[in-house]
């Protein structure tokens, strides 16, 4: 009955009142892992976010992001150096631009380093929050951290809400003695579940006439 599917709509609403207080005030996700890039990259991260949900704007709020980067040997996940290409991971706030790059070379594009690349992507407007980057042959190698705190972030189709992605700087030329860089998302991410707003149901009577 509508009456009944009433209670059962206050007690949601007495429970979403209740999470929703919760997540109004600081919360922590942290995670680690391995990343390999699939080619000379070897890196150990951790992360520690603080983030609230703010009911307002149905958004997540991320308040601080600390990262950690440690670089371990690339020989153990590849097999030989390359020719001198700056493989490049980043940890991003979500939908922040893909950086692009224009250019073929052989081993990599005129005058770029780790340092380059950070100087040129490192900006807030690609809301990089932890960038590595690591040349395929001398091994030489730059570990920075962004600061782009606060952010805010939206809630996905899915209903949960993605605090980081991952993005890949990698060579998508045909053949392996030339280089055209290319930027792409990979898997990493960390995402928060919120619940949303429950929905009253209503009960629909119906009638049947005879003729």
């Amino acid at each position: 009955t509508q009456e009944q599917n009433n209670d059962v709509y206050d007690q949601q609403m007495k429970d979403y009142n209740q999470q929703i207080a919760k997540l109004g005030q600081d919360q922590h996700i942290t995670g680690s892992g391995t990343m390999t890039n699939g080619s000379f990259i070897n890196i150990t991260y951790t992360y520690d976010l603080t983030w609230h949900y703010d009911p307002k704007y149905d958004q997540v709020v991320v308040t601080n992001a600390k990262f950690n980067i440690s670089r371990g040997d690339p020989l153990t996940v590849s097999t030989a150096p390359g020719n001198g290409f700056w493989d490049t991971v980043t940890f991003t706030i979500p939908n922040a631009p893909l950086p692009h790059e224009e250019g073929v070379a052989i081993g990599d594009l005129p005058g770029v380093s780790g340092e380059s690349l950070w100087n040129n992507f490192g900006a807030t407007n690609y809301g990089i929050l932890a960038f590595f980057s690591q040349n395929n042959k001398s091994e030489q190698y730059t570990i920075k951290y962004g600061s782009v705190t606060p952010y805010n972030v939206s809630r996905n189709s899915d209903g949960t809400f993605t605090l980081f992605v991952t993005e890949d700087r990698y060579n998508d030329s045909p053949d392996k003695l030339h280089i055209h860089p290319a930027w792409t998302h990979s898997d990493v991410k960390a995402t928060v579940n919120v619940p949303a707003v429950p929905i009253r149901k209503t009960t629909t009577t119906h009638f049947c006439y005879d003729v």
